[in-house]
């Protein structure tokens, strides 16, 4: 996933249409029996568990698959279907594809006929059955030998299912707040806060006495206007680091300065900081200047751990400053 992440960032042209990317690696092989000594037959169980307001566009079996050398293997993938029975039968199975292979290799199969009936099914422990049948050379044709074919133990098979959620921006978007929320109860964050409140208040205890002459006050004025300035984070000095795998640091932005009269387009003030801006003028005491705050925010790509599973999301929403103005 961290490959597949780290291509996507430099490679934008390469993103799927879908923003949520999630792995899955098989949590059992089971070795069934097979009439055929040539043929070895794998069952591949996977657990696959996708939000129901996400919808499955596309599923990948990644497998390895080890050949003996100057064997030709020929690889059968079936979804096996599950059916309510008393009598002990061999379970019905869907065929998804066939490939034939001549060296041992990584292969990419498409499973997204199978994961999406896995979804409407709610059925755990998802079975793929895996036929692998092999063809020796030539010279030892004749000879009785087992299968030249197998799945790699050292390289489990797994599962990439690319979901869309963009039919339900308002359920992401509040369930996304809601996980980061969740995140922050065990943080210390508070406390970081107040430190730095107590900071900024000994500054302003320490300043506030100074006398300024107008030109200054002007020249800080024209200086201080509503506008972005970087703000780079560092997921490791906030904590986020134990769930968010990349990246480590991004530019999240920050709107600073004040709303000063009168306000232009540059700002796009709504008609009540107008107002507000006005009133601030005519009751400089009773009533403060409008606030200058995020206009417009825009997504950034993450990948991070969502319930133990890896996890890509192209369109992680809200997380860049793209705009300020005064509200």
């Amino acid at each position: 996933m961290i490959d597949l992440y780290n291509r996507y960032v430099t490679d934008k042209k390469s993103m799927p249409a879908s923003n949520i990317i999630r792995s899955f690696y098989v949590e059992d092989i089971l070795l069934s029996s097979s009439m055929e000594i040539s043929t070895q037959s794998h069952i591949l169980l996977f657990n696959v568990s996708i939000p129901r307001y996400e919808e499955v566009t596309q599923a990948e079996l990644k497998m390895y698959v080890s050949l003996s050398k100057s064997y030709t293997g020929y690889l059968l993938l079936h979804d096996v279907l599950h059916m309510e029975t008393t009598e002990k039968k061999k379970e019905p199975n869907s065929f998804l594809a066939s490939k034939e292979f001549k060296r041992s290799q990584w292969m990419t199969i498409d499973v997204t006929s199978a994961v999406k009936r896995w979804m409407n099914s709610e059925i755990e422990n998802n079975k793929l059955e895996v036929f692998l049948k092999t063809k020796p050379p030539l010279e030892s044709f004749n000879e009785t030998s087992s299968s030249g074919a197998t799945i790699s133990s050292n390289h489990p098979p797994f599962l990439i299912v690319f979901s869309d959620d963009k039919c339900n921006r308002v359920k992401e978007s509040s369930t996304e707040i809601r996980d980061l929320i969740l995140h922050e109860e065990h943080s210390s964050l508070e406390t970081v806060s107040k430190n730095h409140a107590l900071k900024y208040e000994e500054y302003k205890g320490e300043n506030k006495n100074l006398p300024e002459s107008k030109g200054r006050i002007k020249r800080s004025v024209e200086g201080n206007y509503c506008k972005r300035t970087q703000l780079i984070v560092n997921f490791k000095d906030i904590g986020w680091d134990s769930w968010i795998i990349g990246p480590k640091s991004y530019d999240a932005g920050e709107c600073k300065g004040e709303c000063y009269n009168p306000l232009t387009d540059n700002w796009t003030p709504t008609k009540h900081a107008l107002v507000q801006t006005l009133m601030h003028q005519k009751f400089p005491k009773q009533i403060r200047r409008a606030c200058c705050v995020p206009t417009k925010l825009e997504s950034i790509q993450v990948l991070y751990m969502d319930n133990g599973v890896p996890t890509i999301n192209n369109d992680f929403k809200e997380m860049r400053v793209v705009e300020c103005g005064c509200r």
